[in-house]
Formats: structure tokens, C-alpha cells, sequence
């Protein structure tokens, strides 16, 4: 099983399975498979992922943001095991499990051996907030970087600062 995952300035923000037997949309469009918040240089369906019947590919559709691969803007990129590339701020990160990683690599490292059912993994995540607004549109985005409680409001020490006079200091 392929995944992907994505990281918003470095902190993985989702990491999904893919199918075969879906397309992925990935833009700031609401109903994208995958959705990006609205930045700079993000269009709202930024690039595809497909399965052409034999690998993964990235294709880009947007005719203004770009995709960098290597430091290069790419239109296409087939995709290989830890392949990576970027939508600024995000970073995508193509994995396939040990079953799909093809059996004669050299390394050995993360093969399937004989009656391996389960691929064990860890996803260290962080979690987020999302500021909307009356229209559903994300106005800011919180990391919750540690702790187990946070203050919002508007007073400048909340962990979670909210910029409009409607919220108490500390609501």
C-alpha cells in the first residue's frame, strides 16, 4: 500500500493511504482529497496523484504555483519509495510499504520477509487548530505544540491568540 505524507513546515499535517482506484486532488479548493490551507502560491487544485497502472504520478495543474522536485520546478514526477517533493510551505513524502518496495534492493532495509502480514510504522503528528470564518474559510492555522491545555483569546499570552475585538481576553 502506498501513502503519502504531507508536512506544513515540517510538522506532518496528514498521512494517508492511497488507492489505486482513486485520483487525488490536492489544492486549496474545499473539496480536495487533499486540502492545503490558503497560502501564497497555492492554487485551489494544485497538482494530481494517479496510479497509470504500473507507479504513482504527480502531475501538476496548476498554470501559475509550482512543484519542486529537487530543488527543480517539475510538471511530472513518477513516483519511487521516499520520493519527495514540494508545494511551498508544504512538503509531500511518497512511502510505500515493505510488501511494495520491489525485493532485490540491495539495502534489505524495510523488505517484506516470508509471512510479514503487518508493516509497522510511526507517525509523529501535531496538532492543529483551524481559525475560520463565518464563510468556512481558514483565516489561521495553531499549532499546539505541547501541553495538554491552551488558552484562547485575545490577550497577547494566549497560546492561541484571536485577533478580534468580538473575543474575550480570555475566552
Amino acid at each position: 500500500m502506498a501513502r503519502i505524507r504531507v508536512k506544513y513546515k515540517s510538522v506532518v499535517v496528514s498521512d494517508m493511504p492511497l488507492s489505486t482506484e482513486k485520483e487525488y486532488i490536492v489544492g486549496k479548493k474545499d473539496n480536495c482529497d487533499i486540502k492545503l490551507l490558503s497560502e501564497k502560491g497555492i492554487s485551489r487544485e494544485h497538482l494530481r496523484l494517479k496510479w497509470n497502472g504500473q507507479n504513482w504520478e504527480m502531475e501538476t495543474l496548476s498554470k501559475y504555483g509550482e512543484v519542486l522536485a529537487k530543488g527543480e520546478r517539475v510538471e511530472r514526477l513518477l513516483l519511487q519509495h521516499s520520493e519527495s517533493f514540494a508545494v511551498p510551505p508544504y512538503e509531500f513524502e511518497y512511502l510505500e510499504t515493505s510488501a511494495d518496495v520491489n525485493a532485490n534492493s540491495q539495502s534489505g532495509v524495510g523488505m517484506a520477509r516470508s509471512g510479514d502480514k503487518t508493516v509497522v510504522g510511526v507517525a509523529n503528528v501535531m496538532p492543529y487548530i483551524r481559525l475560520i470564518d463565518e464563510n468556512n474559510a481558514t483565516k489561521e492555522l495553531f499549532c499546539l505544540e505541547s501541553g495538554e491545555s491552551w488558552i484562547a483569546g485575545r490577550d497577547t499570552s494566549a497560546q492561541i491568540e484571536i485577533k478580534d475585538r468580538r473575543v474575550s481576553r480570555r475566552q
